[in-house]
């Protein structure tokens, strides 16, 4: 490992560009996420297979099966997601000030820490949808929210 960095698993990669750490991060390749996300991608198996394959290697056994329930009967009305995707909005907030408190540079630093740089890049984004999301009255206004920004932050 040179400079707390290793060789990229997901391209090509000659000189050591992921970082490793509660989740890695790929500063050539923009590869990212958390040990189910590197399994996944690694293995190129879906995130359940890669929840198995984990807990199998580690020789954990469910206490008994979980069942995912679909179909229209167990969908969540609009104003159930707009709760859900706000609570997830406010602790994304809280996240990120807290990557921006605990991994903010110290005078010598080379490099920014990669959450740092990303609660930098994402904060201002996760505050647009924060407050638009809470400005949406009526079902028309949450449908269409949803609808522009899907659920999605990128």
């Amino acid at each position: 490992m040179q400079n707390e960095k290793i060789l990229c698993p997901f391209h090509n990669d000659r000189n050591p560009s992921m970082k490793i750490d509660s989740r890695f991060h790929c500063f050539a390749c923009g590869a990212d996420g958390d040990v189910i996300d590197f399994v996944s991608r690694y293995f190129e198996i879906s995130k359940t297979e890669a929840v198995k394959r984990i807990a199998s290697e580690f020789g954990i056994v469910p206490e008994k099966e979980f069942a995912v329930i679909t179909g229209t009967k167990c969908k969540p009305n609009l104003r159930e997601q707009k709760n859900v995707y706000m609570q997830y909005l406010i602790s994304l907030e809280k996240e990120m000030d807290r990557w921006l408190e605990k991994y903010k540079p110290k005078p010598g630093d080379e490099e920014l820490h990669f959450l740092f740089a990303t609660a930098l890049d994402k904060k201002e984004y996760i505050g647009y949808l924060t407050d638009a999301l809470a400005e949406c009255v009526t079902e028309n206004d949450i449908s269409e929210f949803f609808k522009t920004n899907g659920g999605v932050i990128t």
